[in-house]
């Protein structure tokens, strides 16, 4: 059995490898063998009414997207794009891609969810599927008269920046929405953000904060777990390690990390292939760690690019998933931080939001 009942009508079932229809009221029709290739190409029997046939593919939502997708692929039909667009369209709110940022293999570097919307939800709605999604960040786009608008929800609450769900949006947006394109504006609440594509990396323009030296505490050190050398704050804090072994082992307690000053508290030190390795921190964020994060990196490829005077930035976020960032430093006190992205999956949203 497929399905259960839906506003008093029977759902179709399979029987013998057959679907079979039992809908009430009409003893011609009772238990009808359905041809499936029907809903493709022709219009539903008289007897489907609209209650019943929103029910039937409300039930048969996936059965239909598996035996469509291998439909289209085996043959280029128009009617039957068509058909599987009218099937779909009044039950589908949105698509959403799960997408790995700064890897090129899936499974690895920092997943986002991206959806694209034609119009605003409510930031309840928002918020709800962020936390259903239970990613570091979804990303919501919506195409306006001036571009593109982008907001960013973590599981507890709406941020002003992140740059891998930014990188994971340009992704969809330049395969997607706009394969011909190879530069994307988004606005956002951090301003006008523009993604480039060159080659397979997207290089994210992303604005720098002050960093100011502050004194290293021993709250710091209950936190963290190791004492650190130096401090720097700017929009995040900036704790930095003696060596990378320490970052990369350290198991902080994220109960003394909320008390700290910063939005993300991030652990640092020099590295060996990569010019630094890094961890960053979100219990602030309901994130106990981010895999990969790019806003971290305005402000950590900026220390270090200072402190080894050089403008481009080699950095390793050391999380369990891990991930690189190229990070290049420019003369009007901006950043470029770049990356590659991996496709996890595509999925229609079809709850109501």
């Amino acid at each position: 059995m497929i399905g259960r009942q839906f506003h008093d009508h029977a759902a179709p079932r399979l029987h013998g490898g057959e679907l079979i229809a039992e809908h009430p009221g009409n003893d011609d029709h009772r238990n009808d063998h359905i041809d499936k290739d029907h809903y493709l190409k022709e219009e539903l029997p008289d007897w489907v009414n609209a209650d019943w046939q929103t029910s039937l593919f409300k039930n048969l939502i996936n059965y239909y997207h598996v035996k469509l997708d291998i439909k289209i692929r085996k043959c280029d039909n128009k009617t039957i794009r068509e058909k599987k667009h009218t099937i779909l369209k009044d039950i589908v709110n949105m698509k959403q891609y799960i997408v790995d940022a700064f890897t090129d293999r899936p499974f690895s570097g920092n997943p986002a969810a991206v959806c694209v919307m034609d119009s605003w939800p409510s930031e309840e709605a928002m918020m709800k599927l962020a936390m259903e999604n239970n990613l570091s960040e979804t990303a919501f786009i919506v195409k306006e008269e001036a571009g593109y608008h982008l907001r960013w929800f973590t599981p507890g609450t709406e941020v002003e920046l992140c740059g891998h769900a930014t990188l994971a949006s340009s992704y969809v947006i330049l395969t997607f929405c706009e394969p011909e394109s190879s530069e994307v504006r988004f606005h956002t609440m951090s301003g006008v953000l523009t993604v480039r594509k060159k080659g397979d990396l997207y290089e994210m323009d992303f604005p720098t904060y002050p960093l100011r030296e502050i004194p290293v505490t021993d709250e710091m050190e209950q936190a963290f777990g190791v004492r650190p050398v130096k401090a720097v704050l700017g929009l995040d804090l900036i704790c930095v390690f003696e060596n990378e072994e320490q970052v990369r082992s350290m198991q902080p307690d994220q109960t003394r990390l909320k008390n700290l000053e910063g939005r993300i508290q991030n652990a640092t030190a020099k590295g060996t292939e990569a010019d630094c390795v890094s961890r960053s921190f979100c219990p602030k964020l309901s994130i106990a760690e981010d895999p990969v994060c790019g806003s971290a990196h305005c402000q950590i490829a900026d220390y270090w690019s200072g402190e080894l005077n050089k403008k481009q930035i080699l950095a390793y976020q050391a999380s369990k998933r891990g991930g690189y960032l190229h990070c290049e430093l420019r003369e009007d006190g901006r950043i470029y931080i770049s990356g590659r992205a991996a496709l996890v999956a595509i999925a229609d949203i079809v709850a109501e939001l």
